[in-house]
């Protein structure tokens, strides 16, 4: 049963909705909302409005997943971030926390799923 629930971090949710919550993601990442704002193409009002808008859930689910999957395997928010602002040369040694914040997040969540999966990048 734990597989089926594997790409959910709660600490993203919005405890009452259960949708992910921008405000919650940033605070994870410890990056400012403006960031996770242009990382997403929203607008900082309208995030800081409602960070749990049902908008965001789009465009917040590759940055959770990315969160999700790594949270899983290194068990620790310290080694997830540490894992982000790391360059991995399943990303042609780019570092994942800037393919996020450039609205790339899809790139990361993608190569993770697929390592996960045993897929050769």
């Amino acid at each position: 049963m734990e597989h089926i629930a594997r790409h959910v971090c709660a600490d993203l949710h919005e405890p009452k909705s259960g949708r992910l919550d921008a405000r919650r993601i940033a605070a994870y990442l410890r990056i400012s909302l403006s960031s996770l704002a242009a990382a997403t193409g929203r607008s900082i009002a309208a995030i800081h409005k409602v960070p749990a808008a049902d908008s965001l859930q789009q465009p917040l689910a590759p940055v959770a997943l990315t969160i999700s999957l790594l949270s899983e395997i290194l068990q620790s928010k310290e080694h997830v971030r540490t894992w982000l602002h790391s360059p991995h040369p399943d990303l042609g040694n780019q570092i994942p926390m800037r393919l996020i914040l450039e609205g790339r997040a899809g790139a990361v969540a993608d190569m993770l799923a697929a390592a996960l999966a045993g897929q050769p990048s």
